[in-house]
């Protein structure tokens, strides 16, 4: 195909037309994917990948996912002034970040995500203050996330900037993204800790932080995010003893801190060495793996039985909703609890190079949704059980 530029164009072509058949200049199609792409018709609204308003006839959407296209992203998009959603993803772009996409204005979904994109994230981002969902994930932006590059976006409600390699601390100013209810800034270089800005985030759910270098202990305050639904800080430097303020979030139903340096007994003022609140709050996976948490499995048992059964039964059963129990490489110790039978939704239960004593408990035998146990490396004794025969999933 021809080099074309602005200039090269027909000024008889409407800016939507211009603008794409600009932007295709700009890359490579070895596909044919953009073949339905003419320079000569008088509307793009039939071209494969565009979805226009039927009101105005413009281009409200660009949807080139998996197009397997290259390039770099030059400014014929900047001519999109109706986009609304911008998505190219799962393709080979390459280059900086476009100055050109800030400017577009209506501009609500931006998924830039599995491409070669490189450079700083720019303050200019803020422009887009229409954004609702920003996906840039599982590229090559580095340096740090810029200070007023991001607060600006009021009606944010979805941020991934994950698989990137971001540096330096999150700016706090991120608290001004009142409406965001997932943030995933995993597997990248990020360090000190989580801002106390995040406090404000009211309506905040999903909070993935996995695989950076965040360091510290897990903040108190964190237990006043009341609407978080699942927790991530797996694969930091995250030290000390896990905060009993964690058992203030209602909502959690993922707690995932595995491979970091926790370390002591789990709070015994909360019913054991194995805190109460874990088995109040409903959860359903419970991921602390590879750190160094030591104390019994069956002492928060024995607490609430040493009350009454009734008393047990008050925290135990709202437990029944758990699907992923991984206490791994740790250091507990004591026997695995009979009542893990009640554990009905348990899909996988991995406990090994532990020091657990003691048989194997036949009660697993209800547990009729599991599919993964493991507990090599402790000090089990005695027989596997012949009951655990009727766990056909297993």
């Amino acid at each position: 195909m021809r080099k074309l530029s602005s200039s090269s164009v027909s000024p008889s072509l409407n800016d939507d037309v211009l603008g794409l058949i600009v932007f295709k200049a700009n890359i490579k199609d070895p596909s044919g994917k953009l073949a339905s792409w003419n320079e000569d018709d008088d509307s793009p609204c039939g071209w494969k990948g565009i979805k226009c308003n039927p009101r105005s006839n413009r281009v409200s959407e660009l949807n080139l996912d998996e197009f397997s296209l290259s390039g770099k992203l030059g400014r014929g998009l900047l001519q999109l002034q109706s986009l609304r959603r911008l998505s190219l993803s799962k393709n080979n772009l390459i280059g900086s970040f476009s100055p050109a996409l800030v400017r577009l204005s209506n501009l609500r979904i931006l998924d830039l995500s599995e491409n070669s994109l490189s450079g700083r994230i720019p303050e200019s981002l803020s422009s887009c203050v229409r954004l609702s969902m920003l996906n840039m994930s599982a590229n090559q932006f580095s340096r740090s996330l810029p200070s007023g590059g991001i607060d600006g976006l009021y009606n944010l409600r979805t941020i991934d900037l994950s698989r990137n390699q971001l540096t330096g601390r999150i700016p706090s100013d991120i608290a001004g993204c009142s409406m965001l209810k997932s943030i995933d800034f995993s597997s990248n270089l990020l360090s000190r800790g989580l801002p106390f800005s995040f406090l404000n985030l009211s309506f905040i759910g999903y909070l993935t932080m996995e695989e950076n270098s965040f360091e510290g202990q897990v903040p108190e305050w964190i237990g006043g995010m009341q609407g978080l639904e699942s927790l991530d800080l797996s694969v930091n430097n995250i030290t000390g003893v896990l905060s009993p303020s964690l058992g203030k979030l209602m909502s959690l139903k993922v707690l995932n801190m595995s491979v970091n340096g926790l370390s002591g007994s789990l709070p015994k003022s909360m019913a054991g060495d194995l805190p109460q609140w874990i088995f109040k709050l409903g959860l359903q996976e419970i991921l602390l793996s590879e750190n160094k948490i030591s104390g019994t499995m069956n002492d928060s048992i024995s607490s609430a039985e040493k009350v009454s059964h009734k008393a047990f039964e008050c925290w135990i059963f709202p437990i029944i909703s758990l699907g992923f129990l991984n206490l791994s490489k740790n250091s507990f110790s004591g026997p695995i609890l009979t009542n893990v039978g009640e554990l009905k939704a348990l899909a996988e239960l991995i406990l090994q190079k532990n020091f657990i004593e003691g048989r194997i408990p036949t009660s697993l035998e209800h547990c009729s949704s599991l599919s993964v146990m493991i507990l090599s490396h402790n000090s089990l004794e005695g027989p596997i059980p012949l009951a655990l025969s009727k766990l056909v999933e297993l």
